[in-house]
């Protein structure tokens, strides 16, 4: 909800403290939870330390922006869009809105439009609520950094979550519709940044080493018959028989082709 803003960034700035640059965390340096990355962008500049250092309320808030508009915040309901706000400022807008449409069940291709609102409003937004910080907590308790910041997470998270709910209550239980917009997820997200909890765990996608251990063993499986081939090739041209070679060099076509076929779906 529009009006939630204010409220949103006041509710978030207390868990993010003062400057930081801790060295298991791969954002780098830190001023009240802005990154100096996420500061350059803002400023449209490379950023230097002391002015991250000296950041303003004005300018805290801009950062903010670049994370309240991509996520439709002012189109949610009250109490998810804090939520949904606070996921986003940890881990990247782009990040935390793909984490809140496969909760409802929508394509997860990280910009939130009325398809995806409309998915949101079919939730009683408590439970949406809880659902977000529950899935949000589980990833962060599978990262490899989770020994160093869990027990910090598992506050915030805890604490953005019941905040959260007190505003779902203020704003009553009953979901009214979204406002009737154009399809414009407003300005394109920025980056997410490097201090998102994502960028510091599952360094190696699942798919991709499914696929290279697949490789792999293709590889071992064929090497005594893509010899046979190689002999039975070089023997065909030895004996100048060209039927010999085109049939065996379609043989070998159609195994490439089906090998591919079969490695792509996976």
């Amino acid at each position: 909800m529009r009006e939630n803003f204010e409220k949103s960034v006041e509710l978030t700035l207390p868990f993010e403290g003062g400057y930081s640059n801790h060295p298991r965390d791969p954002g780098g340096p830190t001023m009240k939870g802005v990154t100096l990355a996420t500061f350059s962008s803002y400023l449209g500049r490379q950023a230097t330390i002391p002015e991250l250092k000296a950041i303003t309320d004005d300018q805290i808030r801009g950062v903010a922006r670049m994370y309240w508009n991509p996520l439709r915040c002012d189109d949610l309901p009250a109490g998810v869009d804090y939520a949904m706000f606070d996921r986003g400022w940890g881990s990247g807008p782009g990040t935390a809105a793909r984490a809140l449409q496969r909760i409802v069940g929508v394509a997860a291709d990280g910009r939130i439009g009325p398809i995806t609102l409309a998915a949101v409003y079919k939730w009683e937004p408590h439970a949406l609520i809880r659902e977000i910080a529950r899935t949000y907590l589980a990833f962060m308790q599978s990262l490899s950094t989770w020994d160093v910041f869990g027990a910090g997470w598992t506050r915030r998270v805890n604490g953005v979550r019941d905040n959260a709910l007190k505003m779902a209550d203020e704003a009553g239980t009953a979901a009214s519709s979204p406002r009737s917009q154009p399809d414009d997820p407003g300005p394109d997200p920025i980056p997410d940044p490097e201090t998102a909890p994502e960028a510091s765990g599952k360094a190696f996608p699942t798919k991709t080493a499914i696929r290279l251990g697949v490789l792999a063993v293709a590889l071992l499986a064929l090497r005594k018959p893509i010899g046979r081939f190689v002999r039975w090739i070089r023997e065909g041209l030895a004996a100048g028989s060209t039927r010999r070679v085109v049939a065996i060099a379609a043989i070998a076509l159609s195994i490439v082709v089906v090998g591919v076929v079969v490695f792509s779906l996976l």
